[in-house]
């Protein structure tokens, strides 16, 4: 009987050891499987992120809105030859890759992407024109530029423009066909003013440079004038849109009016 009795104990041991065994066999499946889950939820959380963060880099959000604008068999690459347009969308394409780094693209380049920024704008558009010289010249791409401008009305689009002259070149600066366009178009979403330069401060000057354009709050598209042609950048840095955002408010005291009255008042006979 003895014997039998330490057998059993053995045997009750062996099984107790058995089950710790197996339990601990259990609990390292679990952990095993507590620990997938962790690495997959981690995992598909950078994949999100990650995706995220792509769909928000400026060249993906704007090589969409130019394969939109190409999409609608846009005027001005139907007015130029067929080699002259494939080579624009080829250097246009490049272009796009460097988007949001503060590149200045060249004269063809920046209208194209100006016609798809305005083409794809959804609520609102503002802008500071200085009136260089090199604005509003009788080329082609003014025109359908001016076009693009006007188009806002159907795109029911508000678009608010500043045009800042000096008071003894008010009459030279403003009596221009694309001036009297925009005032003729008489449109509800179309919001013209003058600032004179001499009620602005140099600092604001400064900070407005030769000019800009934003897209809601996507971009800011900032000219620069280099001999007699308008070259630009894009910003889509969230702080610069607020910047220039905050110089365009800063000339709201200044603000006034343009319509046909004050046209007249300026430049003589309508």
């Amino acid at each position: 009987m003895k014997k039998i009795d330490e057998m059993l104990v053995r045997l009750s041991a062996i099984a107790t050891i058995a089950s710790g065994v197996l339990m601990i066999f259990q609990g390292v499946q679990l952990l095993y499987i507590v620990i997938n889950c962790v690495m997959a939820a981690f995992l598909g959380g950078v994949v999100i992120v990650y995706g995220i963060k792509r769909r928000k880099r400026p060249e993906i959000q704007l090589r969409k809105k130019y394969n939109a604008y190409l999409e609608s068999k846009p005027e001005y690459l139907q007015k130029i030859t067929a080699a002259e347009a494939d080579d624009l969308k080829e250097r246009t394409e490049a272009a796009i890759k460097h988007a949001g780094r503060n590149r200045n693209f060249d004269d063809k380049v920046y209208y194209l992407l100006l016609y798809t920024l305005f083409y794809t704008a959804k609520k609102e558009i503002w802008s500071v024109s200085i009136m260089d010289d090199a604005e509003w010249v009788d080329t082609l791409e003014e025109r359908i530029y001016l076009e693009a401008n006007l188009n806002v009305h159907e795109q029911k689009i508000h678009l608010k423009r500043i045009f800042i002259v000096s008071r003894n070149d008010a009459g030279r600066k403003l009596n221009v066909y694309q001036i009297r366009d925009f005032i003729q178009k008489k449109s509800q979403y179309i919001h013209l003013f003058i600032v004179f330069k001499e009620d602005l401060e140099d600092a604001l000057l400064r900070d407005i440079g030769s000019g800009f354009i934003a897209f809601d709050d996507f971009t800011v598209a900032c000219d620069v004038f280099w001999n007699n042609e308008i070259r630009g950048c894009l910003l889509f840095d969230e702080m610069d849109i607020k910047r220039y955002k905050k110089i365009f408010m800063e000339m709201d005291n200044h603000l006034v009016p343009l319509n046909r009255k004050e046209w007249t008042k300026w430049c003589g006979k309508w």
